[in-house]
């Protein structure tokens, strides 16, 4: 036995904080430092896994980062490029395609929707309310169909297992078959009536769109975004199986839930729901700089490509003619948020994903950010981010003058982000572990150990590093008992993991 074996026994625990490994990848920029403080502690407060924060201006992309980790379980740090669901930030998405055919001569707002769905009829034995004929293009776009998730406390697109069942078919329902369902229901208010929050509403446009063109729905979407430049957009998959290339993974603080597939109980994100069938209202994958693509795309700016004219782009954001809205300063226009401010706005929110996207009309301000999980404090966190997104705004004094438009591109080639993991050995006779740093490409390295306050208590490496995995030793016997952080900082990023030791 070593020497070392003969020491008095003593325990050595390492306990990982709620928040896992922080990174933060992308391009500096030091004008902007104040995003990346914001967006560290945002994330260690609520517990979020990861996050991804586009910024534009005057159509010029001026920020593009990663927070945090796209996977926990494999300490991958979330890229700038990686892709994000967008829940129902997919909902302007299908607006702007919806308002390219009505610019183009080839859709109506105010024709009958549901005129060209008969391939659709209702459920054997029962009969379309008669109001259903009177909604339009309009009202599906506007959340005035008569539909009222909230008055009825039941949203189709959730409820695929019954929906299924129902209509004899195996589970989950896919949209058409949804609609089918919904064709046998009643409506719960007069069409163009009133304003009320739809997800089905929707989904009955991307149906509509596909019929008026004789495309797919994603396939016209992508056909009618082209000219951006947008590559990360695509319906994404339920299943944990069906993740796409990019693509981050999502977590949820709830129990396991019950599949829409059948197949046991499954973590929320991942076949609780199923997100195929909510392609038009809430299925759209997509990276934060492509979010903005799409916003600048709408912008009325000469450097870079709009995809719709000036007079399409006023009537998709007009004060609809509800009376819910009469005398508010904001509403809900054709797919968008916006108010006397001339602002835009958008937010989504699924089990395991939140999204805000924002085209402000101040200094031609865009700004999109996505999270991999959604907590049990959506309204708290979520308001306090939208304000916290103006109050960094306002707080820059000289803003970037480049254009990352062209260079954070999503490139499957790239090499994957440093990372940063603690192996404890448990044995009570050993008062050491190791960090483990992996590195893509050769680098300047700082690992070190800092205390709650930020002073650094031990310094493991500090200078240049091969690629590949190094194994440094922490000698934690010569650390008093209490919290610490092991950081790692690289020219590429920072990544934290915290500590506890007890002797």
């Amino acid at each position: 036995m070593s020497r070392a074996h003969d020491r008095l026994p003593w325990l050595l625990l390492f306990v990982l904080a709620a928040v896992p490994v922080q990174a933060q990848t992308g391009p500096d920029v030091p004008e902007m430092a104040s995003y990346d403080a914001y967006f560290l502690d945002f994330l260690d407060r609520y517990a979020i896994p990861g996050a991804s924060v586009a910024v534009s201006r005057s159509g010029r992309l001026v920020y593009a980062r990663g927070f945090g980790l796209a996977d926990v379980d494999a300490a991958l740090a979330v890229q700038p490029t990686d892709r994000f669901r967008v829940a129902s930030v997919s909902k302007p998405i299908t607006a702007v395609v919806a308002m390219k055919l009505v610019e183009d001569g080839r859709l109506d707002l105010d024709a009958p929707a549901f005129a060209v769905l008969d391939d659709l009829p209702p459920p054997d034995g029962q009969t379309d309310d008669p109001r259903l004929a009177q909604i339009t293009v309009r009202d599906l776009l506007q959340h005035s169909g008569g539909w009222d998730r909230d008055g009825t406390v039941y949203d189709p697109m959730f409820d695929v297992v019954n929906i299924a069942a129902a209509m004899g078919v195996p589970a989950p329902a896919d949209v058409e078959t949804v609609i089918r369902f919904m064709r046998g229901r009643p409506l719960d208010f007069d069409p163009g009536s009133r304003y009320a929050y739809s997800n089905f509403g929707v989904a009955v446009l991307g149906r509509v769109l596909e019929r008026v063109t004789g495309t797919p729905y994603d396939q016209l979407v992508k056909e009618t975004l082209a000219p951006t430049g947008i590559t990360s957009f695509e319906i994404g998959g339920s299943r944990l199986a069906d993740r796409l290339p990019g693509e981050v993974r999502y977590y949820s603080p709830f129990a396991e839930v019950p599949s829409v597939f059948g197949d046991g109980p499954v973590p929320w994100p991942y076949g609780g729901f199923h997100i195929e069938a909510m392609d038009a209202h809430g299925g759209w994958v997509a990276s934060a700089p492509d979010l903005l693509r799409f916003t600048t795309a709408l912008d009325g700016l000469t450097n870079r490509p709009d995809v719709l004219a000036a007079e399409t782009r006023a009537a998709m954001v007009a004060r609809p003619d509800l009376a819910t809205w009469n005398g508010s300063s904001s509403w809900y226009g054709l797919g968008w948020s916006s108010n006397t401010n001339g602002h835009w706005w958008h937010l989504g929110s699924l089990p395991g994903a939140e999204s805000l996207l924002v085209r402000s009309s101040y200094n031609g301000l865009h700004w999109a950010v996505l999270l991999n999980t959604r907590t049990n404090a959506t309204s708290t966190y979520m308001a306090e981010l939208d304000q916290a997104m103006w109050t960094l705004a306002l707080g820059i004094t000289t803003w970037p003058t480049h254009d990352l438009f062209d260079t954070v591109v999503a490139d499957e080639g790239q090499p994957d982000a440093a990372t940063l993991s603690l192996d404890a050995y448990p044995n009570p006779t050993f008062a050491s572990a190791t960090v483990a740093v992996t590195l893509p490409a050769a680098a300047n390295v700082r690992a070190e150990v800092v205390d709650l306050l930020g002073r650094r208590v031990a310094t493991l490496h500090d200078g240049p590093l091969a690629a590949g995995t190094h194994r440094l030793t922490l000698d934690a016997a010569r650390l008093p008992t209490g919290v610490y952080v092991v950081r790692t900082v690289t020219p590429d990023a920072t990544l934290t993991q915290r500590l506890t030791v007890a002797h």
